[in-house]
């Protein structure tokens, strides 16, 4: 995609405010490789929810950046994705919907942070799923508590057999928009993966 830079060897680093901002049709490029973002004042990294799958395997390190290392700004993923393991804080509403029927992947040790008032939704505006294994959603307060922010929301158009969740955790949620941690419309994920979601 000519949205898509590659980037090689690069470190950025005491920026103001963000080390690295990408705009919902950028990306990092096939190529891609051995970046450092590091003492930044803001986010290491800044993101829409479409362009996170561009940072897969590329040497990527996000070090001692003040808020944390990445920020998903929110947005629709529209394409089949597969989110690398990494730590993200999610300041804005998440959808996985779309024409093309989406499933967003989220691989064991990925944590999602959410901020006040945000959640996740699939299946909100069009067809989607979510396979989610050995994954954390939770608060992205410093002091967690419950209700801090809405939670996961599984809507009408949810697509059942492509959706599972496997040994995660939701937790400090049931807040604005939802009365739980986990909610389910007429939409049910596989049932076997359903006993191995713990939610607090």
């Amino acid at each position: 995609d000519a949205a898509y830079r590659r980037l090689e060897h690069v470190t950025v680093r005491y920026s103001k405010d963000k080390g690295i901002w990408v705009h919902e049709s950028g990306g990092l490029g096939e190529g891609s490789n051995n970046i450092v973002v590091e003492h930044n004042e803001n986010f290491g990294v800044s993101m829409d929810a479409p362009t996170v799958h561009t940072f897969g395997s590329l040497g990527f390190m996000a070090l001692d950046n003040d808020a944390g290392e990445f920020e998903v700004r929110g947005g629709t993923v529209e394409q089949s994705a597969a989110w690398p393991s990494l730590r993200y804080t999610v300041t804005g509403d998440l959808y996985v919907s779309g024409v093309s029927s989406p499933v967003l992947t989220l691989s064991p040790a990925t944590v999602l942070k959410f901020v006040a008032d945000k959640g996740l939704y699939v299946g909100s505006s069009g067809p989607g799923a979510l396979a989610a294994e050995g994954v954390t959603f939770t608060s992205a307060s410093p002091e967690p508590s419950k209700g801090d922010w809405s939670g996961v929301q599984f809507d009408d158009s949810a697509l059942n057999g492509s959706s599972a969740l496997h040994d995660v955790v939701i937790e400090y949620g049931g807040g604005v928009w939802m009365e739980a941690n986990l909610v389910l419309l007429s939409a049910k994920p596989d049932r076997p993966y359903l006993p191995y979601a713990s939610c607090h």
